[in-house]
C-alpha cells in the first residue's frame, strides 16, 4: 500500500503537513495560505479538496487518516492546519514537532466549542483544536485511533483526542493566543478570543488563525496577515500585531 501524502523529513522522522479546503469558503484565502506555506517558507503542504458541506471536516480527517497511517511509507507524525491558518515564523514547525516527538504528546491550538457540554455538566473544556493540530502516528494508534468528526455530546472536531489523550494518561500541550482581533468568545475559564487570533507570546508570534469565516472581514485580516508573513515582519524582534 502506497502513502500519497507528501512529507518533510526532521531528525529522519517524517511529517505530513495537511490543509483540507472545500469550495464553500473564499478560494483566495487557501491561494494565499500557499504563497505563505508554500512559496515563503517552502514547505511541501499537502492540499486536499473535500466536498465541504456535505462531508464535515472531522470526518475527512478520518477518512484521510485511515487511508495513509497502515500504508508502508506513512509519515511519522500529522500536522493539521486549517486553510485559514498559517505559520508566522519558521519556528512554528520546530515547536510543534519538538513537543510530539516524544509520542506522548498531542498539540494544538487551545479552543472551546461552547455549545458542547461536557460530560460534568459543565461547558470550559480547552482541547487542540484541528486548525493547528499535530500528533505522532505511534499515539493515534495507542490512543485507539480516536473519532476526530463532531457528532458527539462533549466533542466538536479533533476533541475526542484530548478526552482519549486525557483519559489514557498522555500528555496533551495546548498553545494560547496572546492577541486577538476581535476576542468576544469564552476560552478556558476566564480568556477570550474570536477572529483573527494570534498563538505564541507578542514578542515571538508562531501562528495566526483567522476563523470566524462568516465575518465579512475574515479575508480582508487573512490576507492582509499573509502580506505581513510575507514581508517577515513576525521575524522581528519587536513584530507588529496582524492586521486590526
Amino acid at each position: 500500500m502506497s502513502n500519497f501524502l507528501k512529507k518533510i523529513s526532521i531528525n529522519n522522522e517524517t511529517i505530513s503537513i495537511i490543509t483540507l479546503y472545500g469550495d464553500n469558503r473564499n478560494q483566495e484565502v487557501t491561494e494565499w495560505h500557499k504563497k505563505v506555506m508554500v512559496d515563503h517558507f517552502g514547505l511541501p503542504v499537502n492540499y486536499i479538496k473535500c466536498p465541504f458541506p456535505g462531508v464535515s471536516h472531522g470526518g475527512f480527517m478520518n477518512l484521510l487518516l485511515k487511508e495513509t497511517i497502515d500504508s508502508d511509507d506513512s509519515p511519522d507524525y500529522y500536522y493539521w492546519l486549517d486553510n485559514d491558518c498559517i505559520q508566522l515564523r519558521s519556528e512554528a514547525l520546530f515547536l510543534l514537532y519538538n513537543t510530539i516527538c516524544n509520542k506522548i504528546t498531542i498539540f494544538g491550538h487551545a479552543w472551546q466549542s461552547n455549545h458542547k457540554v461536557g460530560p460534568n455538566g459543565q461547558i470550559p473544556h480547552a482541547y487542540a483544536s484541528q486548525a493547528c493540530l499535530g500528533f505522532s502516528k505511534k499515539i493515534y494508534n495507542e490512543l485507539g485511533r480516536p473519532d476526530m468528526d463532531h457528532f458527539f455530546q462533549r466533542s466538536d472536531t479533533s476533541e475526542e483526542l484530548t478526552y482519549f489523550a486525557k483519559e489514557k494518561g498522555y500528555n496533551v500541550s495546548l498553545i494560547y493566543p496572546s492577541h486577538s482581533i476581535i476576542a468576544d468568545t469564552p476560552l478556558d475559564n476566564g480568556m477570550k478570543y474570536g477572529m483573527g487570533n494570534t498563538y505564541g507570546p507578542l514578542t515571538m508570534p508562531l501562528w495566526h488563525h483567522t476563523s470566524c469565516a462568516g465575518n465579512p472581514r475574515h479575508s480582508e485580516v487573512f490576507i492582509e496577515t499573509c502580506k505581513k508573513v510575507i514581508k517577515n515582519e513576525f521575524q522581528q524582534q519587536n513584530p507588529s500585531l496582524p492586521y486590526v
